[in-house]
């Protein structure tokens, strides 16, 4: 089975957040961007990529070619998505709906980051995963509270060790950074 992408889900994705913040909130919420998401990319062309140099194509095509179809598209299904209340809702189940335009907003609003893209997410993994770790050893020697020069020492000392660790070497670095911190 053959993958692909809509290139135009991220950026009906993108402009029905932007159209909603811009509404009253007592209208916002009731509307279901779900639903909006789904109206407009069904009254879209679909533009549909297998490879990564296709899809960044498309997707910028679709940037400029049809930015304004899209916010007019993502208006009108603001307008006719509006919640029934007498209606009883049947939402797909989450799992369902999980892809990759979704994933990577979700990731985007954790970090607080809109500009993040999929192939920046490993280094932010790795960079989050040395800060526990740092935390972790912090945690370890005792010392809930340290100044920012001892912080800042810890921290080389642990570059240090992980260094020498990565390329096999015993940990002189360490020894050594020790002797001048003591001013030996």
């Amino acid at each position: 089975m053959t993958i692909c992408r809509n290139a135009i889900e991220e950026l009906v994705i993108a402009e029905t957040e932007a159209q909603l913040k811009r509404l009253n909130p007592e209208v916002a919420q009731r509307i279901d961007p779900s639903d909006v998401i789904a109206y407009a990319l069904n009254r879209l062309p679909p533009m549909y990529a297998t490879s990564q140099r296709g899809w960044t194509e498309l997707r910028q095509s679709a940037s400029s070619a049809l930015s304004n179809q899209i916010q007019t598209v993502v208006r009108h299904a603001l307008v006719n998505t509006q919640r029934d209340p007498l209606r009883q809702p049947d939402p797909i189940p989450e799992e369902e709906l999980a892809t990759q335009a979704r994933s990577l907003l979700r990731v985007q609003k954790i970090l607080c980051r809109e500009d993040l893209s999929w192939k920046d997410v490993p280094d932010l993994v790795q960079e989050a995963l040395r800060d526990r770790q740092l935390y972790r050893s912090l945690r370890e020697i005792g010392s809930s509270y340290l100044s920012i020069d001892r912080r800042n020492a810890f921290t080389v000392k642990s570059y240090l060790k992980r260094k020498a660790e990565k390329c096999g070497e015993p940990s002189r670095g360490v020894k050594d950074f020790k002797s001048y911190m003591c001013g030996a």
